[in-house]
């Protein structure tokens, strides 16, 4: 295999305004609008097509082995490292990070919680925000999320809704609810139950309370 000839230079022009172009404009518009960088970070996908536009025809067979190699090489070392770190994050640091919560074993409890006590379907699911989406994010009902249980930042949700469907209020334990939400679960059971997440730290504890169809507002 021969090195090939370089490339026209309008098609590294191309390559360069549409493989670094996108990438340096999110960097750019980070600094003023606080988005993190890592927004961008997909738009690095045509770097390697601009490194291989500028280098590829200086590389013959042998070179190109060996780029592959190292290149799966990489991908390797860096998933297995990533992994590593997020599982000793969790199980031996204790460190609660977003993949450490159990999502499916929430998300199942929330809607059996819900079964027990009403007969309908589980509609509105709202309370802490983190723990209000695992808990809808598999349940079979597809439950809408009260975002911060605010109208404003959730407009599906009505009071019409609320007063036809109920809502299943979710919040880890120590979390304080504000006087509206302790006017919604006054006189309610609230249902507490450990998760277990990490080998070495403390179970999750989350609370459930269901709000029946007819009582919120």
């Amino acid at each position: 295999m021969q090195p090939q000839p370089a490339p026209e230079r309008r098609a590294i022009i191309y390559l360069a305004w549409m493989g670094l172009g996108p990438a340096l404009l999110i960097m750019i518009a980070s600094l003023f609008t606080g988005t993190g960088e890592s927004w961008g970070a997909t738009m690095y996908n045509l770097v390697g097509a601009l490194a291989i536009a500028l280098l590829g025809h200086r590389l013959g067979a042998t070179e190109l082995r060996r780029l592959t190699v190292l290149a799966l090489l990489c991908v390797v070392a860096v998933s297995s490292a990533y992994a590593v770190t997020r599982w000793t994050g969790c199980n031996v640091r204790g460190h609660l990070q977003p993949m450490c919560w159990p999502a499916q074993s929430i998300s199942r409890t929330a809607e059996a919680i819900w079964h027990d006590a009403v007969p309908g379907p589980l509609g509105i699911v709202g309370g802490e925000d983190g723990v209000a989406r695992l808990a809808g994010l598999e349940a079979a009902d597809q439950p809408s999320i009260f975002t911060a249980l605010d109208r404003r930042l959730a407009p599906w949700i009505t009071d019409q809704r609320l007063r036809d469907q109920g809502m299943l209020l979710v919040w880890p334990k120590g979390w304080p609810l504000t006087p509206q939400q302790l006017a919604w679960t006054d006189g309610l059971p609230v249902k507490t139950v450990s998760f277990d997440w990490s080998l070495r730290a403390p179970p999750l504890e989350i609370n459930f309370a269901v709000i029946p169809p007819g009582r919120s507002s």
